[in-house]
């Protein structure tokens, strides 16, 4: 009989993101003995590194459902970037422009690329000066509808 392995310690969240630009991505391989991926990428130069706050504002969300042409997962990745200034200005730019890969580990220590080069993300966002309880900033999802779902990678690539 199978059954799920798994400890009983389950954090919420995500701990790490980078947003993967397709000119960055080179592969990921799976080693079919292991069963794990391992991720190959390059121009680190390109690859951007969204900082990550430790409460719940950061999540990711992947639904499976059946459609016409098959088996499709709605993949969401979201967060939010603080406060509108000159210096964030620029990448939101290359972020509202782009098409990207986001690999990103959770609370666990779990870490997962989402998208594809042929399905990309792509990044949306929504800005506010925030009122009394809010955060001034920018809440951002970077989603698409995949043929696949998301990989599980076996550690951090070097770039």
């Amino acid at each position: 009989m199978k059954t799920f392995d798994f400890d009983y310690d389950n954090l919420s969240g995500i701990s790490l993101m980078y947003a993967i630009p397709i000119s960055s991505f080179y592969s990921c391989i799976k080693d079919p003995i292991q069963q794990t991926y391992q991720l190959q990428l390059g121009a680190a130069v390109n690859i951007i590194d969204i900082p990550v706050y430790s409460d719940d504002s950061f999540s990711f969300s992947e639904s499976q459902s059946v459609e016409d042409g098959g088996d499709l997962w709605n993949v969401s990745v979201s967060g939010i970037i603080p406060k509108r200034c000159q210096l964030t200005e620029s990448l939101m730019n290359i972020l509202e422009r782009g098409e990207w890969l986001v690999l990103h580990r959770d609370a666990n220590g779990t870490i997962v690329l989402s998208g594809t080069t042929d399905v990309p993300l792509k990044f949306t966002h929504a800005r506010t000066t925030g009122s009394t309880g809010d955060m001034n900033g920018s809440q951002f999802t970077f989603s698409a509808k995949e043929p696949s779902p998301s990989v599980v990678i076996s550690s951090l690539p070097t770039v």
